[in-house]
């Protein structure tokens, strides 16, 4: 069994791939950009008749699901070249055909139905479906007694009651609910003449039912079609140059490789473990050590629940630094001594030359061990030296979308901004350890700074300076997003959602604060970090410092953690705010993030993460849905995707560089959200906020956090934060702005 699959630029196309290839058939599924098949990319000497020789290599073609209007040219790009062709063919010969959502749509159109908006857009809602007699013959065979969920993304419908067809498609499903005209909306049908079947909602979805059962219903049904055809086929002579442009044009997973001339070098990686008094907070002690250091440092911080250690990367004479401005020619590379410049062509030149930074072939010193109690610790730190800092919201629109920037306002910071570590300090909270680790090359100096840390550690007092937590600052001038046009860029969101442009916006601004007296200096920038963690602990916190920025983040949100040697990675989405305060307990907190609304918000987003991480791991799965996670200043619906079984040669780098921008900032499908986006904030580049931070570790682990309740501090001694909130079709504005602005308290009282 053999499927092809369009793509109309969907953020689920690869839970659909998935889905199909979870069929007992396992069919092979090859996945097209609706873009591919434009005749105008054609070469018509190569391809003279590309359509029926394209036709003739599957069994199924799939029309996905993607943004927009099947009445929109723009929208559908090379399908309705692709659907005459079908058409044109002898119905002995046309392939299986299924349209979903989108194609849905298009198929019925074509065959003169009537679209029109629903007066309320279903976005990542769930509906039960009405299954009419016809439907239970086939598409629903077995399913008699069953309750049929299903999750709709769709905010234009088939009226079909008032449609005059040229080709008949008869009704399979309603939906149970009726759209405020008092009308069920038509969910799926198949034509009464041809191979062709029609379902408006996702199946692929994690919420919706009986999505593969579905599909095998409908290779049961067609099964004698199929095996005519190919016998029909073999009989008739297409041009098998057509299997070039399949190779060339198919959707193939990009890696990050380093360069072939780079040699691998090979460092020693030693440990020196301290055990902690028990009694004594080692968190708290983290702080305290910090405070003594001479050199520059960056701390990733479990402040709170879940996490259960916290790493800092330690400077030294020769740690060097990345960093990269699109769309610059070069890349800084600088250390305390000496600065130089790599070319760059791209930002996919950016990722080759940190792979590059990362081809180190570690081997363990013969002293290297695990204690005794962290062998009996169900966990295991996951960083020992390699690449900490941020990538921009900008660098993942341009590496992981392949979308411009270039109308965007100027950069304030640079886009890509890594300091590599050789040396760095683990905190085992569950064991009372401290870990050093260093891969320097040289022994002597590994020995020297391990054991100028020891000395540190044992002078340094176990309770942090009450002084420094009490730090106070002159916030001077604070601009903060004006009310009034930010609901205007609600409303202006929300008509996306109308016309089907989108599902879910992700709409953002940022506050400025220009403090009175205050001087840029590690020492200062620390002293803010530590009154932000006070006032707003969180898991994924963040001190990254260099001389012309400083990150200090609070962020509770987890982008992605991976582990190479496992093959597995993890992302966990926040969607769904509450504050926590004001005698909003968590029960009350629960029955708020219940809602429709937030529900929808959420299963957004963990459809879209589910597609991201498809295109890299075998298996993808939920274990945590939607779940209501406590703060000290929110609750946060949160749900947790894990992928495992890596494909091939991919790493974590590759994950990575592939699902950024988050998509819990930009809503979904991504691609059309993130463009519709740049107007709707009037090209402001977001810059860090948005972005992820974190670290890519030297044994092949990774964690990366969103950047979100954080402040930034730019070149002019300005400080940033970002704040917004996803809008969807429920969304109203004075709600989302009174979650915008509890977003951003929790930040900017650090400054108050």
């Amino acid at each position: 069994m053999k499927i092809i699959l369009i793509d109309s630029q969907d953020s689920f196309t690869f839970n659909l791939v998935s889905l199909l290839k979870s069929l007992p058939c396992e069919p092979i599924v090859d996945v097209f950009s609706s873009s591919a098949i434009d005749p105008s990319i054609l070469d018509p000497a190569l391809y003279p008749a590309p359509y029926p020789a394209l036709l003739a290599q599957y069994d199924l073609v799939l029309l996905g699901p993607g943004p927009g209007s099947p009445l929109n040219r723009l929208d559908m790009k090379g399908i309705p070249f692709f659907w005459r062709a079908i058409e044109s063919l002898p119905l002995a010969v046309r392939p299986i055909v299924v349209g979903i959502c989108l194609g849905f749509q298009y198929i019925l159109v074509a065959s003169g139905y009537t679209l029109d908006r629903l007066p309320t857009p279903r976005h990542g809602i769930v509906s039960s479906l009405d299954i009419t007699p016809d439907g239970y013959k086939e598409l629903y065979a077995g399913l008699e007694s069953a309750n049929v969920e299903c999750v709709r993304y769709h905010s234009l419908y088939i009226d079909y009651s008032s449609s005059s067809p040229t080709s008949a498609f008869i009704p399979l499903a309603w939906s149970q609910e009726r759209n405020e005209l008092g009308k069920p909306v038509l969910m799926a049908a198949k034509s009464a003449s041809s191979p062709y079947w029609v379902i408006q909602y996702h199946p692929e979805s994690i919420c919706s039912k009986f999505g593969l059962q579905t599909f095998e219903n409908i290779l049961f049904a067609t099964d004698s079609h199929i095996k005519s055809r190919r016998l029909a086929l073999r009989l008739t002579n297409f041009d098998e140059r057509i299997l070039s442009f399949i190779e060339k044009y198919k959707y193939q997973p990009s890696t990050v490789h380093p360069s072939i001339f780079t040699s691998r070098e090979q460092r020693t990686l030693r440990q020196r473990v301290i055990q902690m008094d028990p009694s004594h907070d080692l968190s708290t002690f983290a702080l305290s050590l910090c405070d003594k250091f001479e050199r520059d440092f960056a701390f990733l911080d479990s402040a709170s629940a879940p996490g259960s250690y916290s790493y800092i990367g330690y400077s030294s004479a020769d740690s060097r630094r990345f960093s990269y401005s699109i769309p610059d020619s070069v890349m800084t590379i600088s250390t305390a001594s000496s600065t130089q410049e790599v070319p760059i062509s791209c930002v996919a030149d950016v990722w080759r030359y940190l792979a590059d930074v990362m081809n180190i072939d570690i081997v363990f010193d013969k002293t290297l061990q695990i204690s005794e109690n962290q062998e009996k610790s169900s966990k295991q730190p996951t960083f020992f030296g390699g690449l900490v800092g941020y990538i921009s919201y900008e660098a993942g629109v341009v590496g992981g979308l392949s979308l411009s920037v270039e109308s965007e306002s100027a950069a304030e910071l640079p886009d890509f901004d890594l300091k590599f570590y050789e040396r760095c300090l683990s905190f085992d909270f569950e064991q009372s350890v401290i870990s050093l680790y260093s891969f320097e090359s040289s022994d002597s100096s590994a020995d020297q700074w391990m054991q100028q840390m020891q000395d540190l550690i044992s002078k340094t007092p176990t309770t942090i300076d009450t002084a420094l937590r009490d730090f106070e600052i002159d916030a001077g001038l604070i601009s903060t997003p004006d009310e009034v046009l930010y609901k205007q860029t609600i409303n202006a969101a929300q008509e996306y959602l109308a016309s089907g442009d989108s599902y879910e916006l992700c709409v953002t601004a940022q506050t400025t604060i220009q403090p009175r007296r205050y001087e840029s200096s590690r020492e200062n920038d620390w002293a803010l970090y530590k009154k932000l963690r006070a006032v707003n602990p969180a898991p994924y916190g963040m001190f990254y410092y260099t001389a012309e920025a400083c990150l200090v983040g609070m962020s509770p949100e987890r982008f992605l953690k991976w582990d190479n040697n496992s093959r597995t990675c993890e992302l966990r989405p926040i969607k769904g705010t509450v504050k926590n305060g004001g005698g909003v307990s968590y029960s009350d907190a629960v029955r708020l993030l219940g809602t429709p609304k937030e529900r929808a918000e959420n299963l957004m987003i963990v459809d879209l993460i589910r597609h991201d991480l498809s295109r890299f791991c075998g298996q993808v799965a939920v274990p945590q849905l939607m779940q209501v996670e406590t703060y000290k200043s929110v609750y946060q619906l949160v749900s947790a995707i894990q992928g495992t079984e890596m494909f091939g040669s991919v790493s974590g780098a590759d994950v990575l560089r592939g699902s950024l921008p988050p998509g819990s900032m930009t809503g979904a499908p991504k691609l059309r959200s993130v463009e519709l986006l740049q107007d709707l904030e009037s090209h402001n580049r977001r810059g860090i906020y948005s972005g992820v931070s974190g670290y890519w570790d030297i044994l092949g682990h990774g964690d990366w956090s969103v950047v979100i309740r954080s402040a930034v501090r730019t070149r002019n001694n300005e400080w940033k934060i970002g704040a917004g909130g996803a809008i969807t079709s429920l969304s109203n504005c004075h709600d989302e702005w009174t979650e915008m602005n509890i977003k951003l308290h929790t930040a900017l009282q650090s400054f108050l």
